[in-house]
């Protein structure tokens, strides 16, 4: 039987942990969005790296969903 922490926790953490690390990248590029002139092209290549760093959050999150409910199913 799996402890409450092993039921709470994330099922894959290496998804975890990129997550996190890619959330500070995301965070790091708003603040300097915010601090260069718009239209630049230092505005659109940070906004560039922000929409692919977002969009491989939302592929580990749909992994973590998925490993999720195969685990619920095996176990």
């Amino acid at each position: 039987m799996q402890s409450k922490e092993e039921r709470h926790g994330p099922t894959c953490m290496l998804a975890h942990e990129m997550i996190t690390k890619l959330s500070a990248l995301i965070g790091q590029c708003d603040l300097l969005i915010g601090m260069t002139e718009p239209g630049s092209v230092i505005e659109k290549k940070t906004a560039q790296i922000h929409r692919i760093a977002a969009l491989v959050v939302d592929e580990l999150k749909e992994h973590q969903r998925k490993a999720d409910e195969e685990g619920l199913k095996a176990g």
